[in-house]
């Protein structure tokens, strides 16, 4: 037990200093009047004067035992002296006293605590500004931070420059005690031991003490007895703690607060301690003198009720060091010495409190992504998911909250009157009601959510608000929805008043329209499309009585704003959409659908930047992307790409090209250039676009080849957490388990062990098959054999391909081709084969000037489209270019035969007739600064000699046989300025066949009788025969048969055939004919001719031209 403290008589009457009573009983404290009439003292003289006072009394002790000193005590007599304490009251105006209503403390705190999370937050947003690259600022300060609310704690009498005034009466009594005679003049400042505080009131039009007290006192021996008197209120100070020692003392400019009770008496009831429940403080009992002991309370009848809206004045009374205090005069109208002084109006008593938002609770368990905030409905249909899972009541189809009026302490509803009676007196009667509403928890309303720890649901259909409820929050108002604001009232139960309120519903559903209140039910009904969400504001709306009790619209009167936006202010408050009165709840209503509500659309993909669609030498593309889609329900875009590569490699593709298809997803850059897999869609329309979405893609490939892509996108839902699904399952070696029969959105699984605890890692504790739904455990992974363990994924389908064809886009080569290695070339020849008058003419025609280029393997060096060119000069040259020459396709006429015409040395791009395209102004590399034409041809692939071959045909014009030599390259006509022609090839001197035009005619009435005629050009001669042209023989073959080989067939008449005769035509051909007799009619007999035609030299002829006619 602690030591009984002991005291000598000067510390047992100190002790005493708070109970004047005691002292009077005592006769420690004497009152003594002096009346100054006849004494000669001028109370009107301002210097000081000497009162001697010497006590007498009588005692039982001798007298020689008692000592009776005078007490002599100089003096200030002058009223000028007391003008602050006159009528013993202190005047409020001179000693700079104010009142506030605003509990300072706390806004202080509040504010400091904003002024550190600001410094914090722009630290952050320079540390992300400074990375590299930038990062977007994590925190948004408008969004984030706001005003601290203001709060109320009674009504602050409060004195200005308070400490300054201690400081001054420190140094006076230092003066005081430190003299050392009895001639220090001293005053009534030097008399007063603390104040009582009154206050007037304009429902009463009294003053009321607040300092009234009886007191029962306890002595000795059992001796009890009571009285009322007024307690005075006496300063404190404070020091820093001991552990840092400091001389400084710290005081409040508060000198009291009312907040509707004693200042001297502690309010009934034990106060409530949530540290620790078994310290509840008690009353001092006194100044812990053995067997002594007081208790006080408030004097009956003596306090006012502390009220919104009601107007205050306050005065202070002095008690001087004798515990005496001018009495109360409670009618009195004298305002002159009050705050507010008499001039103003009195301080009204305005609430500063924020009228939370309304209470929400859940009518059903949480479902997956659900929370008190998050109303959640689906309407899809669901695929099928885990085995054995319970998904589809945790899913569920509806979602329902309870909204009830937000709780107040008993002390606001207080305040507020809400228990007073009709008379405006508290009502004793309701006591039981203030303590069964006011010990009512939240935290046990209705039953613990099994899928939420901590969360709890009502599935009743009306919450019971059993809670003491904010009187001024009528009801709930919704913000954000089709239609504008949406207010339902918080009506009493039917016959009865508040606290006695009911809540209201909230239920979502899917659809369009407006919200719907069925005041039946007391349900508010709110639809939402497919696919979309609501950002609602909830909070608590008032009534227009209401207004005038809130300190904010107060000061907002008083601030001298506009009539206007006084008006915009109150019509706002009322309504609950001011924020710093009505503080909302952020709502979020999600209709969320498994899949986008619609197919995303391809509107574009074009380059970045059309005039330079790549960089020379890049393996990059970068595309500009527009596309149309359902934002709301779009969460993300994943771009896909499709080509095929033509892949001819003669080691690993020896049987020929390949064709193969590609695909990638190609990468979407973020607003600072990184790339991401995925584009993240905004839910709110662009300002520009509206719903189009508009985005940089990035495809890397490797090399500089041109490409014919095909781009597509992917749409994934926006609410894939809600369709996550849970369950247990089995992990047995290394065993495929099946967890999700439609298969496993990318990225969603994961599996812990049950209690929570580990969460295992993927491809290191267990493998999943996406398509096809299944988890295996790896066996030197962290899960046990034979293990259950917990599965968490989102099953598919969560995205939708975009809708319509896949845009093509023609990707240019950014590089230039590699030079073709041809192999040899052959000539080719043309023949067609007509008949007419009943088969009686046969005509066989051939054409020349065909070559035949095969190119060793390696193709497609630029990508898709390589073409084989010839290289030609362009437009006009002359023959002495040697620089040109070296790179461009030449003609020459054939040397040994006598020619009619020399042939241009270069021909033109128009002669090639099987040419695809026809290019001029190509840039080749080995002269940069000349241009050339090229002449474009496909290229098969020979499978028989495994070649790339290439059909090239020259006329020869008005030549024989003219040679020619091509110069080759690859060209590739889709590809960056300046790089579509590879590095020249050269081709040996080939000589050109020449075009030939046969015909045989069956004469009608003699049918063995044939006119051959051959067509085309001929040489004038040759070194053999000068001047002749070529010789052209023909040879009858007959045969057996109807259908006989080509062994079948025999001569008939000579043996070298008969010779056609030759005339020069008009334009430079030659036309040779001749008549024949077949030994038989055709009709009895199958018979060909056979036509040779050949150059004659000297040392024998030389083979131009054979055909065969069938007759």
């Amino acid at each position: 037990m602690p030591q009984q403290p002991t005291f000598d008589v000067q510390g047992a009457l100190a002790a005493m200093a708070d109970y004047p009573v005691m002292l009077r009983r005592l006769g420690v404290i004497r009152v003594i009047e002096v009346d100054l009439a006849g004494s000669g003292i001028d109370p009107a003289d301002a210097g000081p004067v000497t009162v001697k006072a010497k006590p007498t009394w009588s005692t039982r002790l001798p007298d020689a035992q008692v000592d009776r000193p005078a007490v002599t005590v100089p003096a200030y007599l002058s009223p000028t002296r007391f003008s602050l304490f006159a009528d013993g009251r202190v005047d409020a105006t001179a000693t700079k006293l104010s009142v506030t209503e605003l509990d300072t403390d706390s806004a202080g705190v509040r504010l400091l605590d904003l002024a550190r999370q600001v410094v914090n937050a722009e630290r952050e947003n320079a540390a992300a500004a400074a990375k590299n690259p930038p990062e977007l600022p994590p925190v948004s300060l408008p969004n984030r931070l706001s005003l601290p609310s203001l709060r109320n704690a009674g009504i602050c009498v409060a004195q200005q420059s308070r400490a300054v005034d201690l400081r001054n009466r420190l140094e006076s009594g230092k003066d005081l005690v430190s003299a050392s005679d009895d001639k220090t003049v001293t005053d009534a400042r030097h008399a007063v031991l603390g104040h009582v505080l009154d206050v007037w009131d304009d429902r009463t039009g009294r003053w009321h003490s607040l300092c009234a007290r009886r007191g029962t006192y306890r002595l000795p021996g059992g001796t009890t007895f009571t009285h009322d008197d007024e307690g005075p209120i006496s300063m404190a100070v404070t020091a820093r703690d001991q552990a840092e020692p400091d001389d400084t003392l710290y005081l409040h400019q508060s000198l009291v607060r009312w907040t509707g009770w004693s200042l001297v008496a502690p309010r009934p009831g034990q106060p409530v301690v949530t540290e620790d429940e078994g310290r509840v403080p008690s009353a001092p009992e006194g100044p812990g003198l053995p067997g002594f002991s007081v208790g006080f309370t408030a004097k009956p009848g003596s306090l006012p009720r502390l009220r919104f809206g009601v107007g205050y004045r306050f005065q202070l009374r002095i008690v001087n060091a004798a515990g005496h205090v001018e009495p109360l005069q409670p009618a009195s109208a004298d305002f002159s010495r009050a705050v507010p002084a008499g001039s103003a109006p009195p301080a009204k008593y305005l609430r500063f409190e924020p009228i939370s938002s309304p209470v929400v609770v859940a009518q059903a368990p949480m479902t997956e992504g659900e929370s008190l905030e998050t109303l959640v409905i689906r309407p899809d249909p669901w695929p099928g998911g885990i085995i054995g899972s319970i998904l589809a009541p945790i899913l569920g189809t509806g979602s329902t909250r309870h909204l009830a009026p937000p709780k107040v302490n008993q002390q606001l509803c207080e305040e507020h009157g809400g228990f007073d009676n009709a008379q405006g007196v508290p009502d004793p009667g309701r006591y039981s009601l203030i303590a069964q509403r006011d010990a009512a928890d939240l935290a046990t309303v209705g039953t613990a959510d099994p899928n939420r720890a901590g969360q709890r649901y009502y599935s009743g259909t009306t919450l019971p608000v059993s809670w003491l409820a904010d009187p001024i929050s009528r009801g709930f108002a919704l913000a954000g929805l089709p239609g504008g604001l949406v207010k339902v009232a918080f009506d009493p139960v039917a016959g009865q008043s508040w606290p006695n309120v009911r809540a209201a519903r909230l239920q979502l559903i899917d659809g369009t329209g407006t919200p719907q209140w069925n005041a039946l039910l007391r349900v508010l009904t709110v639809p939402v499309p497919r696919g979309e969400r609501r950002e609602v504001r909830l909070s608590s709306y008032l009534n227009n009585a209401d207004l005038a009790l809130l300190g904010h619209l107060g000061w907002l009167a008083d601030s001298g704003a506009s009539a206007s936006t006084i008006a915009a202010v109150r019509a706002d408050t009322a309504a609950g959409q001011c924020w710093q009165i009505t503080p909302y709840r952020m709502l979020t209503l999600v209709n969320a659908v498994r899949v986008p509500v619609t197919a995303p659309v391809l509107d574009t993909v074009a380059f970045v930047d059309a005039d330079e669609p790549r960089e020379p030498g890049s393996h990059r593309q970068d595309l500009a992307v527009a596309a149309t889609v359902h934002r709301p329900s779009t969460g993300t875009l994943t771009m896909t790409a499709t080509w095929t590569d033509l892949l001819d490699d003669p080691i690993e593709q020896p049987a020929g090209p390949e064709n193969r298809v590609r695909r990638a997803i190609p990468q979407v850059l973020a607003a600072e250039g990184r790339p991401l897999p995925e584009l993240t869609v905004g839910y709110a329309p662009d300002p520009a676009t509206g719903a189009q979405v508009r985005f940089t893609a990035t495809q890397g490939f490797g090399d500089t080849r041109r490409r014919v892509v095909s781009y597509a996108l992917t749409g994934t839902t926006r609410y894939m957490e809600y369709f996550a699904q849970r369950g247990r399952v089995v992990l047995r070696g290394s065993t495929a388990t099946q967890v999700a029969r439609a298969g496993i959105a990318p990225g969603t699984d994961v599996v812990r062990s049950l209690d929570g605890t580990l969460t295992y890692r993927r491809t290191i504790d267990y493998t999943v098959n996406e398509a096809q739904g299944t988890i295996a455990r790896i066996p030197s992974g962290a899960i046990p054999n034979d293990a259950t363990v917990e599965v968490a994924l989102v099953a598919l389908p969560v995205s939708r391909p975009s809708a319509g064809q896949p845009l093509v886009v023609d990707l240019p080569s950014t590089a230039r081709p590699l030079p073709p290695k041809p192999a040899w070339i052959v000539p080719t020849f043309g023949w067609t084969e007509s008949s007419a008058n009943l088969g009686r003419t046969r005509t066989r025609a051939r054409s020349g000037g065909g070559l035949r280029v095969f190119l060793e393997r390696g193709w497609y060096s630029s990508g898709v489209g390589e073409q084989l060119a010839v290289v030609l000069a362009d437009g006009s040259m002359s023959g002495d270019d040697e620089q040109l020459r070296t790179i461009v396709t030449r003609r020459a006429a054939d040397p040994v035969t006598a020619r009619t015409a020399t042939p241009t040395e270069f021909p033109a791009a128009a002669e090639f007739t099987l040419a695809k395209a026809r290019v001029a102004g190509i840039v080749p590399v080995e002269l940069p600064e000349r241009t050339v034409s090229v002449a474009a041809h496909d290229v098969v692939f020979d499978t028989e000699r495994k070649r790339w071959a290439c059909d090239i045909v020259l006329p020869p014009g008005s030549q024989h046989q003219p040679f020619v030599s091509l110069v080759l390259a690859r060209y590739q006509p889709n590809s960056l300025d300046g790089l579509h022609l590879s590095p020249v090839a050269q081709v040996e001197w080939v000589q050109l066949a020449p075009d030939r035009t046969a015909t045989a005619v069956t004469e009608l009435l003699d049918l063995t009788k044939v006119t051959v005629t051959v067509a085309g050009r001929s040489p004038s001669g040759t070194a053999a025969v000068p001047g002749q042209p070529n010789a052209v023989s023909v040879l009858v073959q007959s045969a057996s048969g109807l259908n006989p080989g080509d062994l079948d067939w025999t001569v008939v008449g000579p043996a070298d055939g008969q010779r056609l005769t030759a005339a020069a035509q008009p334009g430079g051909t030659t036309l040779w004919t001749g008549t024949l007799r077949l030994p038989t009619s055709r009709l009895l007999r199958a018979y060909r001719l056979v036509i040779v035609e050949q150059e004659q030299h000297a040392g024998g002829g030389r083979l131009v031209y054979s055909d065969v006619i069938r007759l």
